[in-house]
């Protein structure tokens, strides 16, 4: 090859050998573009929590310091402390100033405040739909992202139309207690998974009833609902009837006429129902009890088991943080970073095993691992639906006692009962502009 030649070949080689790393590069960009594109939108698509804008100052708080109803007036003041301390640390500009009430206390205190007027920057405690005009919607404050971590009937618990007035923490649910030795007395099988229909629990009383002894018992007394779920729930989270609370007194007056139902079941007060139901001669096969009784009841003396309503609703009440409707939008996104804070799944699994209440959030683990029964009714969480909180609601009920118990005997028609209620209720469900 001549001189020339070799020179052009060589000059043909660096030029194929650029113009392949050009074409190289550009495709590498063009995957770089693609790529940094993905990210983009993945990042558009994810639900993202809104920035929370910044507020240094004093923080209010009003706190039930006791469930009603629960042993060892949980949470006690020593976890609000603790946790107020713990996030004023790490937001050294942020105060928190708590005021503790017991639960009668709370709702009276923010029952007396006027619309409009200052008040608390949050609140811990049952939500009380009758003052719902008091709290702020948190909604957009707390983000999509953030809500996919609550229980949803939880949440519905909060819920006014399309506003979310506040953030679940505890979850109180009714269970139906089994006395094993009963069920095996009667021949009779325990629900497979602790969940039945209503054929096969009708089939239970049928096998667990006769001579000496009633398979279904449970007490009577305004305020408490151990029998509501078999009533469709009775109530929605806004006070409204259920639909299928009619149908489910006729049920429960048929199982009287049965004799499915203990004689004395409506007459009974707590105390003597229990006795029958954990005495050595089993007359009460099944009790409703709220989870928070089952280590109390258990072993005493019969080895017990846990089971859902047949009609797979449960009932309850719902704790949580309202906050206080107001113009400063740094201070109520502080507010609802410090509830947040305050009842992370960890802090919910703590509480859980103090009130024997259930946790709200998705990503609390069981509080109750080795603990069967607590573990069956942490399973059933889900289907609690939420009972209107307050002194209204109650009053309510307490009009109607006497006809709900007649309906429940048999007395009277559950259509009767029920418009009563029903118009006792009226006063409940509107928000009132004291």
């Amino acid at each position: 090859m001549q001189p020339e030649e070799f020179e052009e070949s060589q000059r043909s080689t660096r030029f194929r050998r650029a113009a392949s790393l050009l074409v190289g590069k550009k495709r590498l960009y063009r995957l770089l573009l693609v790529a940094v594109l993905a990210v983009a939108l993945a990042a558009c698509s994810k639900p993202q929590d809104p920035p929370q804008p910044k507020f240094e100052g004093t923080l209010t708080l009003w706190a039930a310091t006791g469930l009603a109803g629960y042993p060892g007036n949980k949470p006690a003041a020593q976890w609000f402390t603790e946790r107020t301390h713990a996030y004023s640390a790490a937001n050294p500009k942020v105060r928190v100033q708590t005021q503790y009430f017991s639960p009668a206390e709370l709702e009276k205190a923010v029952t007396a405040l006027k619309p409009g007027s200052p008040g608390p920057d949050m609140l811990f405690g049952r939500y009380l739909p009758a003052v719902s005009d008091r709290w702020a919607n948190v909604q957009p404050v707390v983000g999509e992202a953030a809500l996919k971590d609550y229980l949803p009937n939880a949440l519905e618990a909060f819920r006014k139309g399309e506003e979310l007035l506040g953030l679940p923490v505890l979850i109180e649910l009714q269970v139906l207690a089994l006395n094993e030795k009963a069920f095996a007395d009667a021949g009779a099988a325990l629900p497979a998974g602790g969940r039945w229909s209503y054929d096969e629990f009708e089939n239970s009383l049928r096998r667990l009833s006769g001579p000496a002894r009633s398979a279904l018992g449970f007490y009577f007394l305004p305020t408490y609902h151990e029998w509501w779920p078999f009533a469709d729930g009775m109530l929605t989270p806004s006070g409204a009837l259920a639909q299928g609370a009619e149908a489910g007194l006729q049920r429960l007056a048929r199982y009287r006429q049965e004799g499915w139902l203990h004689p004395d079941t409506a007459k009974l007060g707590a105390e003597e129902t229990w006795k029958l139901f954990t005495g050595t001669s089993s007359s009460i096969a099944i009790m409703p009890v709220g989870t928070w009784a089952l280590p109390i009841l258990r072993d005493k003396p019969h080895k017990l088991s846990v089971a859902a309503f047949p009609g797979g609703i449960t009932t309850g009440y719902t704790y949580g943080f309202t906050f206080y409707r107001q113009t400063d939008a740094a201070k109520l996104a502080t507010a609802v970073d410090l509830a947040q804070f305050m009842a992370a799944p960890d802090q919910q699994v703590r509480l859980a095993r103090e009130t024997g209440l259930m946790p709200a959030r998705k990503s609390a683990e069981n509080p109750f691992r080795e603990d069967p029964l607590m573990t069956r009714a942490f399973e059933l969480a889900a289907t609690q639906r939420a009972l209107p909180a307050g002194a209204a609601f109650d009053q309510a009920e307490l009009q109607a006692a006497q006809e709900l118990r007649f309906a429940l005997l048999g007395v009277k028609p559950p259509k009767a009962a029920l418009d009563l209620f029903a118009s006792s209720l009226q006063s409940a469900t509107a928000p009132t502009s004291k």
